[in-house]
């Protein structure tokens, strides 16, 4: 399926990228590497350059960092019977379409009867609304937001099946384990977890 809808997709994107493309006519005419000179000439280019890292980088931390403590908390014994009532409710926002999402937060966003300005006006913080999709320094960040919103409980999903593939010998010893500081047995869920941070990213970037 990853073949198919993935890898199959971006080599065909690849190939074009060759030709220049009408989305009026069916023809196409050979132009070499003329469209990668036009992309990387690009007043635009270190723009979206700089906009792909910030979002890497804050999905890694967000999506695969925070999901990662997220599945060891509904994991642990704190969540007690309701734990699959909690994973539920968390992986509910993957469930939305995107086209949905981007609806709502359009509202969320909103300059006049957006939630997050509306929120600050009412606790007397109104010196701190923006108009946020309209500032060119704000709007990818409101966009990466809406993102980790919205995926954050599916990498959680992936991670808990990862926790719960944790041979049982080592949580034993993680128990055994029980006085030494909680950072320690932190950092032994997350070197037991290893391997599926080689998968996660991939999927998640």
């Amino acid at each position: 399926m990853i073949l198919l809808f993935v890898y199959i997709p971006v080599c065909v994107n690849f190939f074009y990228s060759f030709f220049r493309l009408s989305s009026y006519s069916a023809g196409k005419t050979f132009v070499g590497a003329d469209n990668f000179r036009r992309l990387f000439t690009d007043e635009a280019f270190p723009i979206m350059i700089r906009n792909n890292l910030y979002y890497c980088i804050i999905s890694l931390v967000i999506q695969v960092g925070f999901g990662t403590l997220v599945a060891l908390l509904l994991e642990s014994k704190l969540t007690g019977k309701l734990r699959n009532f909690y994973r539920n409710i968390y992986f509910i926002p993957a469930l939305i379409s995107l086209t949905a999402v981007g609806l709502l937060f359009t509202f969320v966003y909103s300059p006049d009867l957006g939630l997050i300005n509306t929120f600050l006006e009412s606790v007397g913080l109104g010196r701190f609304t923006q108009t946020w999709l309209g500032d060119s320094k704000l709007a990818i960040f409101c966009i990466i937001a809406m993102s980790q919103w919205q995926f954050t409980g599916y990498i959680t999903l992936l991670m808990v099946v990862a926790v719960q593939n944790i041979s049982s010998d080592y949580t034993e010893a993680a128990k055994l384990t029980a006085q030494a500081p909680y950072g320690q047995r932190l950092v032994l869920y997350f070197l037991l977890l290893r391997n599926s941070y080689w998968f996660v990213p991939l999927l998640q970037l």
